[in-house]
Formats: structure tokens, sequence, C-alpha cells
């Protein structure tokens, strides 16, 4: 019984490739779990919510307003659905309420309009700016 050459070259093939990463099993050494260090800007973020601030009612410190839990404001968030600007004058509708710069409401005071965005500052001295999407 002659067996073909093409054949058995066909089946030592694939032989041939495990008995060499069996090979390289044993040579190369284990491999060992990488941990990337921790980015430096996430400690500063972690800390965020312990700085304070001063602000013009006395030297009482308060906390500022941590933007990464929704749950620091106890009010409702502040909702923009509509801004009308027209020279130096314009309004706003904030929560359902027409206002202009310099009202308040519970929680907050509208400071400045813009055409695309308004800036409010809360009653715990934190400012923020809320763009609105024009059509």
């Amino acid at each position: 019984m002659k067996i073909d050459r093409k054949i058995l070259f066909l089946l030592s093939t694939p032989l041939l490739c495990v008995l060499l990463c069996l090979l390289a099993y044993m040579i190369l050494p284990d491999q060992k779990n990488f941990i990337p260090d921790r980015p430096e800007f996430l400690t500063y973020v972690d800390q965020l919510s312990t700085y304070s601030q001063s602000i013009k009612k006395g030297d009482i410190p308060y906390r500022l307003r941590d933007v990464f839990y929704r749950d620091t404001i106890e009010q409702a968030p502040v909702t923009v659905s509509m801004i009308v600007k027209h020279g130096s004058k314009g309004y706003s509708i904030i929560n359902g309420k027409r206002m202009e710069p310099g009202d308040a409401a519970d929680f907050f005071t509208l400071v400045s309009i813009d055409k695309t965005s308004v800036t409010i500052a809360y009653n715990n001295g934190a400012e923020e700016t809320v763009h609105v999407k024009t059509y």
C-alpha cells in the first residue's frame, strides 16, 4: 500500500501547527493581568463635591453644585423652553414662566440672556449656562 505524498503533506500541516503552538506555549512566559494607571483628572473629578466657595452674602462657605450628580439640586431641573432676544431687551420662558434678566424664581435667578443661551445663578452661588437648540 502506497500513501500519496499530497495526502501526507495535507495531514502533516495541521499537526505541525499544533506542535509549534505547544512549543510557543512552553517557551513564552505566563501573561500577567494589566491594570492601567488611574488618570490624574479623575482624582479631581472625585473631589469636586468637596470644594466650597464664598459668595457675596458673607463669609459662609457654600458647597459647589456637583455637575456630575443630578441629586445635588434639591429642586426640579431648569427647563428653558424659549428665548426671545430683540436688541438689548429680551425674555425667556423658563419652567413655564416668562422671565427677564434679574427675575428670581424659587431656587435661581436669571442673570443674562444671549441668542442661544441663558445664564442662571442658583441660590447656593453656583452659575450655569443653559444652551437652547435653535431651529
